[in-house]
């Protein structure tokens, strides 16, 4: 995971040209100035709720879940005392804190367009939005902010996808 931290005009031009090939008639919606605010708006909203409540030393991991909504998709945090990554439900609630739901973010809005071609169009792009936001906003964190966690990403009604473990040197395996 350490050498993965593209720009976001790298990783629109790659959600966009992913799904056009799959789907010619998708138009490359995903615009990288939207992606690049909502990196910027994701690392603030990030940062304020950790500094309001930082994330327990007993965690083990957290999951940046994604759920359908009428206007797009939205994105919380979830933390868990357990981890089994044999356990595909894993990241199911119940959780051992409230989820903190992120504010909405534009670009989840883009890729609802995608849904309405292919559901599984949809979902790739919101993952890799997720994913984006999450490998750009970890490195600029504390280290007293996050504990040693595993990172999943996934809809609640989905597959779970592992992005790896955060430690305080940074991305592994």
């Amino acid at each position: 995971m350490r050498k993965m931290q593209p720009g976001a005009p790298s990783a629109v031009d790659c959600l966009n040209r992913t799904a056009g090939s799959r789907y010619p008639s998708l138009e490359p919606i995903l615009d990288a100035a939207e992606l690049q605010r909502t990196a910027v708006d994701f690392n603030q909203w990030l940062a304020e709720e950790l500094n309001k409540k930082p994330v327990p030393s007993r965690t083990r991991a957290l999951n940046f879940g994604l759920f359908e909504k009428e206007t797009g998709v939205g994105l919380y945090m979830a933390e868990s005392k357990e981890w089994d990554s044999e356990d595909d439900d894993w990241a199911c609630p119940p959780y051992d804190e409230p989820a903190r739901y992120a504010p909405r973010f534009k670009v989840y809005d883009q890729v609802q367009q995608w849904f309405q071609v292919n559901k599984d169009v949809g979902v790739l792009g919101s993952i890799g939005i997720t994913t984006f936001l999450i490998i750009s906003a970890f490195p600029r964190l504390h280290p007293r902010q996050l504990p040693d966690v595993w990172v999943t990403t996934g809809f609640d009604d989905g597959e779970l996808y592992r992005m790896g473990r955060w430690t305080k040197d940074g991305w592994s395996e």
